[in-house]
């Protein structure tokens, strides 16, 4: 909720605290400036770790005004990707909404922004962390999994997550 609508109050950038950022973020800003911005996945259109949005766009709008409409009703969250679904469901049935998505003027599937996750138990390298960086804005990490909670020395997890834990 939170999310949704402070895009729609302010518009700016949402960035989750999971992410690792490899290039300026203010350019990919400047490039969505006008337009909504999400990574996109195939089995869920939305990833909702990073959204972009202009001041009272109508995606982060109609996302949020749907959630406070919810949590005035009742207590339950139906699902923990329950925003995707709200997404998802809003594309299919708001030509409006759909309309918005499609005006995107940059498409980057969130899986170039897992490669990192992918990497945290390979010994880390220099130059393949290079590589990974210029791939995309953010690298998408999870601090569920084990490579981040118990990292093996010399690896990629180790290098991000061992001064953490």
């Amino acid at each position: 909720v939170v999310r949704c609508e402070l895009l729609s109050r302010h518009g700016g950038i949402w960035i989750d605290s999971t992410l690792f950022v490899t290039k300026p973020i203010a350019e990919l800003h400047a490039a969505c400036r006008h337009h909504y911005f999400s990574y996109t996945r195939k089995d869920q259109l939305l990833s909702s770790w990073l959204m972009i949005a202009p001041q009272s766009h109508c995606i982060p709008t109609f996302l949020s005004d749907l959630q406070i409409a919810w949590w005035r009703q009742t207590d339950e969250l139906p699902a923990y990707f329950w925003i995707h679904y709200l997404f998802e469901a809003a594309c299919n049935l708001l030509p409006e909404f759909k309309q918005a998505w499609d005006e995107r003027k940059m498409v980057i599937p969130a899986a170039s922004a897992n490669l990192l996750v992918k990497a945290l138990s390979l010994p880390y390298d220099n130059n393949l962390m290079q590589g990974i960086g210029q791939q995309t804005y953010v690298q998408k990490l999870n601090f569920k999994i084990a490579e981040v909670k118990a990292p093996k020395k010399g690896t990629f997890g180790w290098y991000f997550c061992a001064d953490y834990f």
